[in-house]
């Protein structure tokens, strides 16, 4: 019943994938039923030429040799064909499944990429088809046992003609063991006892590759974090000032062996199978020698049959060893593919809706926060509690608070990377989800605190595709004040990196991306935490020209840039305590004029 559930399980894994090549599975079978009979030619004509030529009819003898090799040409050559057009379809389809899982987490929804057990099944996932669930592999393996079955049931009609010979010899112990009953006894029991024997190896050298496998992946998590150590730029510097190489070096070491010993002992447990199949090949083979010879010493088959059902019952024997061997390899192979499918089975949290985005040239969409509370998922602590408030069309409003006290959180909510624990967010009055997520989001250019420049060409980096519009890519670039590395674009882009520029100069190139996005909503979190002040002050003074009409949300620790903002939203401990213009707030002499002066005194 095992067994049946796991192949139920392997032929949907098989067809899940189908799609992507329709031809494969035909390949599949085809290439098993030319390779399930190929074998099996010389053992069907053994008999007859040998018994041909013992008799003196060399003409049968010659026409069934004839016979033999030309069959042996046909498939052969058919058998490589369909074999290189399987091989190459079904790498194919391999890769294109392996890009599949490696893009998926680009679909997911931020919330379930920011959970560490999202993360952490991710990574499963990945090991389990770096090591046993290729899906290349899986077709291929199912192709082998498929025609390991129709060689083992093509045998079992051969082994059959075998049993039910009746001997010639009318008594003694010869004629009543080569009988069919007490033949077939002696084959099913000798049989029986080697692959019991097989299984139960089997079995248990499965159960612990399946136990090793969950230390093989911790071990190498591990040492990748080792090697990121060793070769983070930001790491080496910690470690020449530090000195902490010792203690890195320690813990590789540490790690590397225990990696180590994972490998031998799914080494040693490969072999153990090996060990026994061969052991399984011998003792069936000794056995099938004497149980044929008695066959012919009861003159119940002739030599040429005893050479034809000796090579019968050890390819039988092999056919045995080689579908327990393959099975036992795709149940371990369905097993981590499971990891896999889970991974690829999640689904987005979040429900898009069906109303579109108006397209509006006055940038008039008006959200609003009524009543919202929020809470990470697996927590108690309520990050944000029942804010409420709009955000003022065409201005430039300002975001403050402490650390911790919700900013950025407010921020993921406001462009859908997690919802409200309760409350709603409005677009123009309406719940936001109702919205078309994609378009929802094309109303934002974010500049987030942690943004990445991705290792590709300057313009690929701010347009964010591979099309773009190159005088857009400059003015957007000169507009962030970066028109300097206008002369870098080509360079940059033969070399396709984007790691060659200051942190400063990369966080121009963030501006500049939200720029080139031109949504009516712009929001900053942090845009100039890297620039030095002269450089953070001229974007401070463009900040009309940057924004225009547009309605702009601005987050920051610098208590300075809030001047340049017509409205400031103050949050402390996930509450707004207050709202007003920077004047109006100082005036107010609360938190907010606490904040300003615990700055303004070291620029006094």
């Amino acid at each position: 019943m095992k067994q049946l559930k796991v192949h139920k399980k392997a032929i949907q894994l098989i067809l899940r994938f189908h799609h992507l090549d329709q031809s494969l599975v035909p390949l599949m079978l085809l290439h098993s039923l030319i390779k399930g009979v190929l074998p099996l030619l010389p053992i069907f004509f053994t008999g007859s030429i040998l018994n041909n030529l013992i008799g003196g009819d060399i003409n049968n003898a010659i026409i069934s040799i004839g016979w033999l090799i030309g069959l042996e040409v046909v498939l052969q050559i058919g058998e490589s064909i369909v074999r290189n057009q399987f091989i190459v379809h079904s790498k194919a389809v391999g890769r294109e499944v392996e890009r599949i899982l490696y893009t998926y987490p680009l679909g997911l929804d931020y919330e379930s990429m920011e959970d560490s057990s999202v993360m952490e099944e991710f990574t499963t996932a990945l090991m389990s088809f770096r090591y046993r669930s290729n899906y290349s592999k899986l077709v291929q393996d199912y192709g082998v046992l498929l025609s390991n079955i129709v060689s083992f049931v093509i045998l079992i009609i051969l082994i059959i003609q075998l049993c039910l010979q009746t001997p010639k010899v009318s008594s003694g112990i010869l004629s009543i063991l080569a009988t069919p009953v007490v033949f077939i006894c002696l084959l099913l029991g000798s049989f029986s006892i080697f692959l019991v024997a097989l299984q139960v190896v089997l079995s248990y050298s499965n159960r612990e590759f399946e136990k090793n496998f969950t230390l093989q992946v911790e071990s190498e998590e591990q040492l990748m974090s080792c090697l990121k150590m060793c070769l983070d730029n930001d790491l080496i510097k910690n470690n020449h000032i530090f000195h902490s190489y010792s203690i890195i070096r320690k813990l590789f070491d540490h790690t590397f062996k225990k990696t180590c010993a994972n490998y031998k002992k799914i080494i040693s447990l490969e072999m153990i199978g090996t060990n026994a199949r061969e052991l399984g090949n011998g003792f069936i083979s000794i056995v099938a020698y004497i149980l044929v010879g008695i066959k012919v010493l009861a003159k119940a088959i002739t030599v040429g049959e005893f050479i034809q059902y000796i090579q019968g019952i050890i390819q039988l024997n092999i056919m045995l060893s080689l579908i327990l061997s393959k099975q036992n390899e795709i149940s371990e192979c369905v097993v981590y593919f499971d990891k896999i499918l889970n991974f690829l089975n999640r689904k987005n949290k979040f429900e898009t809706g069906t109303i579109p985005i108006e397209k509006r040239d006055d940038y008039k969409y008006e959200l609003a926060f009524e009543h919202v509370s929020f809470k990470y998922p697996n927590s108690n602590e309520y990050i944000l509690k029942d804010v409420t408030f709009k955000l003022n069309l065409h201005n430039k409003s300002a975001l403050v608070g402490a650390n911790g006290s919700g900013k950025t959180t407010l921020i993921k909510l406001l462009c859908r990377l997690y919802e409200p624990t309760e409350g709603v967010i409005t677009l123009n009055g309406v719940d936001i989800k109702k919205y078309n997520y994609t378009e929802y989001l094309s109303l934002f250019s974010v500049v987030f605190q942690d943004f990445v420049m991705l290792d590709l060409p300057i313009e690929e980096n701010i347009a964010c595709k591979k099309e773009f519009d190159k005088e857009k890519v400059k003015k957007c670039l000169h507009r962030a004040g970066l028109s300097n590395i206008e002369h870098r674009f080509d360079e940059v882009e033969e070399e396709k990196e984007g790691s060659k520029f200051s942190g400063g100069q990369k966080q121009k190139m963030a501006i500049a991306r939200a720029l080139y996005k031109d949504a009516p909503i712009v929001i900053l979190d942090e845009p100039t935490a890297a620039l030095d002040p002269m450089s953070e002050f001229d974007i401070y003074e463009r900040l009309n020209d940057l924004i225009g009409e547009k309605t702009c949300l601005y987050i920051s620790h610098r208590m300075s840039s809030c001047r340049f903002c017509d409205d400031i939203i103050v949050l402390d401990k996930g509450e707004i305590v207050e709202r007003g213009n920077h004047n109006k707030l100082l005036s107010n002499n609360s938190y907010y004029k606490k904040m300003w002066e615990a700055q303004a005194k070291y620029y006094a």
